[in-house]
């Protein structure tokens, strides 16, 4: 059954992490905290991988669901989308160096 932005709101936490699926592999995370995590599970070169790209309520349910499909067309294409996102997340962090400012 998919998933629906009052049913993600309702949803308390327990005394264990658990899931709560949505459609495809796309899967909402809840800790003992109350911290919800969108996660995703993909085959990349017959691997199983999972991603988390982000939180709710920063990211809504339509967000996960449409990152979550680029996610599966890029590991369809070739692309590792969770390697892109690795390399997005150093790219933004990463401080100039001194050939960078020259």
């Amino acid at each position: 059954m998919a998933l629906t932005d009052i049913m993600v709101k309702r949803i308390s936490s327990r005394a264990k992490r658990f899931e709560v699926t949505d459609r495809k592999g796309l899967s909402l995370r809840i800790n003992p905290s109350g911290k919800k995590v969108w996660v995703y599970r993909y085959l990349f070169d017959g691997i199983p991988r999972r991603m988390a790209p982000g939180t709710y309520p920063a990211m809504t349910l339509a967000e996960a669901r449409e990152k979550h499909s680029t996610a599966m067309q890029n590991a369809a294409g070739g692309v590792d989308p969770g390697r892109k996102q690795m390399e997005a997340k150093t790219k933004r962090k990463a401080s100039p160096t001194f050939t960078d400012i020259l």
